[in-house]
């Protein structure tokens, strides 16, 4: 099932990435319970979605494709989802935002691709287009960063790296950052920082680094300097040096030693297990 109990345990995120905001905001979830219940709607969506579902729950309008597996557990896909936005807000330091929130859920990328000419993730002003392939998390932070003003700026690997942070994928993203180190797969800093070499990285280099980054970020310095950081117009060097005091080798080296400190610590326990859907 995807909509977990919040656990009661003491702010942990940084540490450990698999359960980041499950763990820091347990209790706040405990004072923020859902006061609506899901229900389907009668089908007034575009003729572009023609025999797709309805369904609204929470802070959500989900349109679900018929081929999409999750169309047989929306509840339990809406509970989730509201759950996240309470979190990821919280974590954002945001307000939840007013009005609803469209999430259309395609069964694959063909699908996406033929309905709206584009590839998924994606979101609009008002809604989010997902087919599944990223974590629940992922394109929810970026809507949710929009609404707060923060766009992205020169560096990818900061502004991906809050998104891939607050996924909800359960991976323990400094496990995997400490991992590529030792394998000798890990890209430098100097290189992530470099638009045209991170955005041309395998995937899950991209996510577990620049998730790994942002965690350590968020645990030595602050939100907001991490979202300026990710804003920036200027030259790598010169955004580290105005925006956190400090330089890239240094920066570097303190984010690798908190990765391996971080490395084999105590687990926490897992989101439950969605392959079922």
């Amino acid at each position: 099932m995807i909509g977990a109990e919040a656990h009661d345990s003491k702010p942990a995120f940084i540490g450990r990435l698999p359960t980041v905001i499950g763990l820091v905001f347990g209790v706040l979830i405990l004072t923020l319970l859902i006061v609506s219940c899901g229900k389907d709607q009668p089908k007034t969506i575009d003729d572009k979605y023609q025999g797709w579902s309805k369904y609204t729950y929470g802070h959500f309008i989900f349109y679900l494709s018929p081929s999409t597996p999750y169309a047989g557990n929306k509840p339990d896909l809406a509970r989730g989802y509201e759950r996240f936005l309470t979190e990821i807000c919280a974590m954002l330091e945001m307000p939840v935002p007013d009005g609803e929130i469209s999430l259309y859920v395609y069964a694959n990328q063909q699908e996406v691709q033929r309905i709206t000419g584009r590839a998924v993730p994606f979101s609009t002003d008002s809604a989010i287009h997902w087919a599944g392939d990223r974590r629940y998390g992922y394109q929810l932070t970026k809507f949710l960063l929009d609404r707060k003003g923060i766009k992205p700026g020169q560096f990818h690997v900061v502004y991906e790296g809050l998104a891939n942070l607050l996924d909800f994928s359960s991976k323990d993203y400094h496990d995997l950052t400490a991992a590529l180190v030792v394998s000798g797969s890990f890209v430098d800093l100097s290189d992530l920082a470099s638009n045209a070499v991170f955005d041309t990285l395998p995937p899950d280099i991209q996510q577990c680094e620049s998730a790994s980054l942002v965690g350590y970020l968020l645990y030595s310095y602050d939100l907001d300097r991490v979202t300026r950081l990710s804003s920036s117009l200027g030259s790598w060097e010169e955004s580290l040096e105005a925006v956190l005091g400090t330089k890239p080798a240094e920066l570097e080296k303190n984010w690798l030693d908190f990765a391996r400190e971080k490395r084999g610590g105590p687990e926490t326990p897992p989101p439950p297990d969605t392959s079922k859907y």
